[in-house]
């Protein structure tokens, strides 16, 4: 499904590059990049590996570096060196949680991982490294309180990759990298569940309320954005929780779908309004 929205959105923002990029010089650069960047994504969602993951994550977002400072202006290469500074940051802390796991399991293989963790359960190692990877991809997907670099990624940013940050990028670098770790390698938790459930309900609050000063109209839709990934993370916390507990598998299900459903539905809403 998040296969369909990349390729979908990707496909709308690349037809709308064709006009939109007239006004610049180096259109093949932007092409290889944008193509580059969409790979990444499409490695994210299909990779089986964990190294491998991390691997496609690093090619997407070093591309989406480049492109949202693709300007060379003084303010679209401040935020793209902020964004660089701070998805480094992220990326390394899944890097040094990768090598934990590899180190505690043997293994990179995500189904042999969660069968060696079902097996002898979670050492104080794999518990760090499990904080790494929550921190590391929280800060792809912009949750509060590692938001900081979308609202200023946004504006700086061309409009065709606005709309893939919001529409794809965060989602498929973050969310669904953090959703595969917690639920098909950790397993989920009622303590994970908790954390989930908090972090979408502060990027819920704080997402809305600072966009409601924002007088640009891509500042605004960055902050809306991190409010609505808020919405995701409760839904796939809420039917962690209720999953770790047993209590009703299909309230479960109802929870983990209705945040799913509302990512498709903000990666194809928000994209629009970024292409319009």
């Amino acid at each position: 499904l998040l296969l369909l929205a990349i390729s979908v959105v990707g496909t709308a923002a690349m037809l709308f590059s064709t006009r939109y990029m007239e006004q610049y010089t180096a259109k093949a650069k932007y092409l290889s990049l944008f193509m580059l960047m969409v790979a990444g994504m499409n490695g994210v969602v299909l990779s089986g590996d964990i190294f491998n993951l991390f691997v496609f994550l690093e090619i997407a977002s070093i591309a989406s570096y480049a492109l949202v400072g693709f300007g060379c202006e003084h303010e679209e290469l401040e935020a793209s060196f902020k964004y660089m500074v701070l998805g480094s940051i992220g990326s390394t802390f899944v890097l040094f949680a990768v090598a934990l796991v590899y180190g505690n399991t043997g293994s990179l293989n995500m189904a042999y991982i969660s069968k060696a963790i079902a097996g002898s359960g979670i050492n104080p190692g794999l518990a760090f490294a499990l904080g790494l990877f929550i921190t590391g991809f929280g800060l792809k997907a912009a949750l509060v309180p590692f938001h900081a670099w979308l609202p200023d990624a946004h504006p700086s940013a061309p409009a065709p990759i606005s709309a893939m940050l919001s529409g794809v990028l965060i989602k498929a670098l973050g969310i669904y990298a953090l959703a595969r770790v917690l639920f098909n390698v950790f397993g989920i938790s009622v303590q994970l569940g908790w954390i989930l459930i908090v972090l979408g309900i502060l990027s819920m609050v704080a997402g809305a309320f600072l966009a409601i000063g924002q007088w640009d109209i891509k500042r605004l839709m960055a902050y809306s954005s991190i409010s609505q990934i808020g919405y995701v993370i409760l839904g796939l916390g809420l039917g962690g929780l209720i999953l770790a507990k047993g209590d009703n598998l299909a309230w479960a299900s109802l929870a983990i779908l209705g945040g799913l459903f509302h990512l498709v539905n903000h990666a194809v809403y928000k994209s629009l309004l970024f292409l319009t």
